[in-house]
């Protein structure tokens, strides 16, 4: 009984907590656009298949009770907040679906107690951005070096494995697939922070080609989570000069229009040189050596070191013949330093207390320094990114073999 209504609590708190927060507070769950709606309704879904499995009885309860219920308490909120009537639930249904709307409704301004999300965080990285710009012009002298300003902690490239995201959402939110939102809206800020501390590159493993064999609902909820992160940072990377790149190994399982989506974004931001941000999304370490090495082979080359470096940095839309030469890979940076996009990461950081590569970057990782925190992915903060880098500059040693 007791783990019963454990699994109906994030049913109770989606039919009552979020309507009544709608009502009172004018929570964004009215929305007829936030992102929150199809996780919800997977939510529902989620919980009532644990509890009934695929019997007649809990399919008749989720579809003809339990979720209509929850799409009429919040479009009767919707249309009461001067929403177009239907809009909430054609909404919904299109995340459910996997269809993104071509041309989203205008944005509606935010009430006197309501707080507007997006523009928030983006002021929030904004000014975190303009600080650590201003800090950077008053510590690095004409003289300093052009490679790393003094008091640089070393780090150029990071990698980060975000891990916990289920476990986050199960502990404190009531089911693991909020915790991949919560994940989401940590990679933006983590982002903000990696700028702000003068980081030129960082990778972070999205989704790997292992991810496909997790439950169907669970990943039909992370694609629909991708479609809306990929359309927040599109924006935030434009307004900060942020260049985004998708290292890609499978991209067959990729729904067309997330892939789609995917380069879009990537090809908006090609120009811009604040910070690179690779996110690998069907990534697997193994897979992208070895189309790195057909490639080559393909193209009549001797792989090498060098070569197939550059072939594992290749982009989603990079079309370029193989081999990518070095002055294929190098970018001027805002800071005026040289980037090489096949450089390896200096520093890995991996959340959740797990300590292992799972296929990520194995072969870029070889000479990095690795950091395993027990903070699970949404719990990161700048706390730990700096004790991190601290750690990096005064208490690790780098010989390479020497």
């Amino acid at each position: 009984k007791s783990n019963s209504f454990c699994t109906l609590l994030p049913v109770l708190w989606t039919l009552c907590g979020m309507s009544s927060a709608t009502l009172v507070l004018g929570h964004p769950y009215a929305s007829p656009y936030h992102n929150g709606s199809a996780v919800d309704v997977a939510v529902i879904v989620d919980a009532f298949s644990r509890l009934g499995g695929h019997s007649i009885t809990a399919v008749l309860a989720v579809f003809v009770i339990v979720i209509p219920l929850y799409l009429a308490a919040n479009e009767a909120f919707a249309i009461r907040r001067g929403e177009r009537p239907g809009s909430f639930i054609l909404a919904t249904m299109r995340d459910v679906c996997g269809v993104v709307p071509l041309a989203p409704p205008p944005r509606q301004a935010p009430g006197p107690n309501e707080a507007d999300d997006d523009d928030a965080a983006l002021e929030r990285h904004r000014n975190r951005w303009r600080l650590g710009a201003a800090r950077r012009a008053a510590t690095t002298s004409p003289s300093a070096s052009p490679e790393l300003p003094p008091g640089h902690h070393g780090v150029r490239h990071l990698a980060v494995i975000m891990d916990g995201n289920r476990r986050y959402g199960k502990e404190r939110l009531g089911s693991g697939l909020r915790g991949h939102e919560a994940g989401g809206n940590t990679l933006r800020a983590f982002i903000g922070w990696c700028a702000d501390r003068d980081i030129d590159m960082l990778t972070v493993y999205a989704f790997s080609t292992e991810n496909w064999k997790r439950p169907a609902l669970e990943v039909s909820v992370l694609m629909g989570l991708f479609r809306r992160f990929f359309e927040k940072i599109r924006r935030e990377a434009r307004e900060e000069g942020i260049r985004i790149r998708f290292l890609v190994s499978d991209p067959a399982p990729l729904p067309p229009d997330v892939l789609a989506l995917m380069r879009a974004v990537e090809l908006e931001t090609q120009g811009y040189n604040r910070l690179v941000v690779n996110v690998c999304v069907s990534y697997g370490s193994r897979m992208a050596v070895t189309n790195a090495a057909k490639r080559l082979h393909q193209s009549g080359v001797e792989p090498s070191d060098d070569t197939i470096r550059r072939e594992l940095a290749r982009s989603l839309c990079d079309e370029r013949p193989a081999p990518l030469s070095l002055s294929d890979c190098e970018v001027r940076m805002e800071s005026g330093r040289v980037l090489d996009l096949a450089a390896d990461p200096d520093a890995l950081l991996r959340s959740s207390k797990e300590q292992r590569l799972s296929n990520f970057q194995m072969l870029e990782l070889s000479y990095a320094e690795l950091f395993f925190v027990d903070e699970l992915w949404p719990q990161v903060s700048e706390a730990t990114v700096d004790s991190m880098l601290d750690t990096f500059a005064h208490g690790r040693s780098r010989r390479f073999g020497k």
